[in-house]
């Protein structure tokens, strides 16, 4: 079934840089950009751009709108990068940023980039909170071994980015801070890392020396130990926490007296002070998911979690298992091994008390990105959009894999890959953006990257002059939603092609055309004063001729969206055929469209067909071939085709004649005796009569059953014949 959004991930090509193209129209690059890192000076408003190419509108709280960002004829085609506008006056303001996108994800990030390189990159996140206006759309990322060659060189510590991955106000992406906090880390701290909903940047230590979970500052200038205890030995032995090799995710916080952390950890047996346990979860069991209900506090936190759930494998520490808490609550962990073997993704209700789902089936996860020789799925990061529409992971590869949810639940039916190469294992950080942009970082490549969806979208970013007040929404725009189906039919079919589809302004124009790799021809537009329009197209009595490609054009004042083709498909029904006893015969099946159909079954007499040395072949092609017929062979055949615009099934009938008459002899007037040689008495005769070769058999005088009068030797005799100038004898093999 082809869905909306994700759903539309069914049909797919393979581009250049081994992405996997969405269900989604060829317009231009990328397709999310965003306003972040808001600041007002003195009246002066400044925001960021993530990427290139979007048109900006500035609205007022009064409805009007400024006249350098009018998003019709001003604030175009925007650079990446900071801008500013006036407030003249006003007190509020929304910065609405809309793109029209190609369909496929689309790498926003350059590799040469000096933010792009890094000498050995763990933990990236992006703050996704928008009512402080400078922090939103800030970047961390954890280098956890300093090294590298100018501009590219990086220090031990953590760092801040600006949304489009340039250095922040703060300064420090050029300079790493809290650089002693990670001296004995041996290369594993920092480590994965989350932006909490206080603005807070958790960060994990998976070092076996400095094992520790730390709450920074949004400017990196302080810290607090989080769970008490430095050091993986002396905190499971304690029953506090163990490794954190998932990134940290928490709600609330100390100062609202609501604090909830939770951690993935792969090296703490669940304590037996933990009484609230996930399905099949005990005492003593590794690789779980800890919930830490620390409320008012005080930091840092020394008891045991309040909740614990193991991923798999619960007899063996130091896998590797990440999590998430989707926008709708649910709990999403996320489970691999190195060895490749039961990794994936599980999903629980808030309470953790039900697993409603696991990717994994028959010994294969769903989640690989890499899909090559050698690769594991889920193992490098699980994270839902912050919207709830998307799921992803990075597998050890470095290979991404989305998802669309539904009801919270990944729909394995939208998954799709992006191979990310290369494939220099290992990938250590993901997450997404405020707009659904997915942030990858990877030791073995040494990169940041950033990666569009390539929707058509609008972000609206909201604040006041205080800068304290705002709010974000992403919205996709030109939303085609289900995909049209193919269809498949035959001749003199009348076929209708219908979808209603909304688009961002008013008026909405469609166009139905039909092609193929030559000339394209337009067939229909439709023009209505409004953000939806019903297309339809309707072909009557349809012929070969008609077997193309159709697709439409949806357009409005941002941009345009096209369809993928919809394929009609005709097929040409068999027809009845003869053939002789002990002769070859073949029954083909004609069609005509864009693509062959994908499959086919023979029948005989209702039944399958299978292919038979020496006698049936090409069972599951589009022709028949019988190499010696037989007299049972005779009767009814039809044949099931199989094609992604459904299934059809054609009949005919195969008439099979026997050897001619050897001899016609009167016996008495108005009488005559038809002799033939037959096959050994194991064959049984009717023989038919017309004075006119020509006629169909069916209009054809059936005289009545042969005689078999000896072993060979078949006979029948006419009586009661008119006379005629001509008279034509046909055996008929029963």
């Amino acid at each position: 079934m082809k869905t909306n959004v994700l759903h539309r991930l069914r049909l797919i090509r393979t581009t250049a840089l081994g992405l996997i193209s969405l269900l989604w129209p060829a317009v231009t690059a990328q397709a999310h950009p965003y306003a972040s890192g808001i600041t007002n000076n003195s009246g002066t408003i400044q925001f960021i751009l993530n990427e290139s190419g979007g048109n900006v509108t500035v609205v007022y709280e009064d409805g009007s709108t400024n006249a350098f960002f009018n998003g019709v004829t001003t604030g175009l085609n925007m650079t990446k990068g900071t801008t500013n506008f006036a407030l003249n006056g006003h007190t509020s303001f929304t910065i609405y940023v809309s793109k029209a996108g190609n369909g496929a994800p689309t790498l926003n990030s350059s590799d040469t980039d000096q933010f792009a390189v890094w000498n050995l990159p763990r933990g990236v996140d992006v703050n996704k909170n928008a009512k402080i206006g400078y922090l939103f759309g800030r970047t961390y990322i954890g280098n956890s071994a300093a090294g590298g060659t100018a501009p590219y060189n990086k220090g031990l510590g953590l760092y801040a980015l600006n949304a489009d991955l340039t250095d922040s106000p703060i300064g420090y992406g050029t300079n790493a801070l809290t650089t002693s906090t990670w001296i004995n880390s041996s290369g594993s701290g920092p480590w994965r890392l989350r932006v909490g909903a206080d603005n807070t940047l958790y960060v994990g230590d998976h070092s076996a020396n400095s094992a520790a979970l730390w709450q920074f500052a949004p400017d990196l200038n302080s810290s607090n130990l989080v769970l008490a205890i430095v050091g993986r030995a002396a905190a499971t032995n304690a029953g506090v926490h163990g490794d954190f090799f998932g990134a940290p995710v928490s709600t609330g916080s100390i100062a609202t007296g609501d604090l909830v952390v939770w951690t993935a950890d792969s090296a703490m047996a669940v304590p037996a002070t933990t009484t609230s346990l996930g399905p099949n979860t005990q005492s003593g069991n590794y690789n779980v998911l800890c919930r830490y209900d620390i409320g008012a506090g005080p930091l840092p936190w020394n008891h045991s979690p309040n909740y614990a759930y193991s991923l798999g494998i619960s007899f063996l520490s130091g896998l590797t298992c990440d999590m998430d808490v989707s926008p709708d609550g649910k709990i999403i962990g996320m489970f691999g091994r190195a060895n490749l073997s039961g990794a994936n993704v599980q999903v629980l209700n808030s309470t953790g008390a039900t697993l409603l789902y696991s990717s994994l089936h028959d010994g294969a996860d769903v989640f690989n990105g890499s899909k090559a020789a050698g690769s594991s799925g889920s193992y490098a990061g699980v994270r839902v959009s912050p919207d709830g529409r998307f799921i992803a992971t990075v597998d050890a590869n470095d290979g991404i894999t989305f998802a669309s949810l539904t009801n919270g639940i990944p729909d394995e039916s939208t998954v799709f890959s992006i191979v990310n190469p290369p494939s220099a294992p290992s990938a250590r950080g993901m997450c997404w953006d405020a707009a659904d942009n997915i942030l990858v970082s990877s030791s073995g490549q040494g990169l940041l990257r950033a990666y569009s969806l390539g929707l058509r979208g609008t972000a609206a970013t909201s604040n006041d002059q205080t800068g304290t007040n705002g709010s974000f929404a992403f919205s996709y725009q030109g939303i085609i939603g289900d995909q049209i189906a193919d269809r498949l039919v035959f001749p003199g079919t009348n076929v209708t092609f219908s979808k209603t589809v909304s688009l961002g302004t008013a008026p909405v124009t469609n166009q139905w055309f039909k092609g193929a790799a030559g000339p394209v021809t337009l067939l229909q537009t439709a023009i209505t004063n409004a953000t939806a329009i019903t297309n339809v197209l309707t072909l009557a009595n349809v012929t070969t001729n008609d077997a193309i490609n159709y697709w439409n054009v949806y357009s409005d004042g941002i941009g345009s969206v096209t369809s993928l083709p919809i394929a009609l498909e005709v097929v040409t029904p068999l027809t009845n055929m003869t053939a002789n006893l002990g002769a070859p015969a073949t029954i083909t099946l004609q069609s005509a469209g864009p693509s062959a159909p994908t499959g086919y079954q023979w029948r005989h007499a209702g039944t399958n067909i299978a292919n038979t040395v020496g006698h049936f072949g090409g069972v599951t092609n589009a022709a028949l071939f019988i190499t010696n017929c037989l007299a049972a062979d005779a009767g009814s055949y039809s044949v099931v085709i199989t094609s992604s615009g459904g299934t059809l099934t054609s009949t005919a009938v195969l008439t099979l004649f026997g050897p001619p008459v050897s001899s016609l002899s009167p016996t008495a007037a108005g009488q005559y005796k038809l002799q033939f040689t037959g096959s050994n008495g194991t064959t049984n005769y009717t023989v038919i009569t017309s004075t006119n070769i020509g006629l169909a058999l069916t209009n054809w005088t059936v005289l009545g059953a042969a005689t078999n009068v000896s072993t060979n030797l078949y006979q029948y005799t006419y009586t009661n014949a008119t006379k005629v100038r001509v008279r034509f004898y046909k055996l008929k093999a029963q």
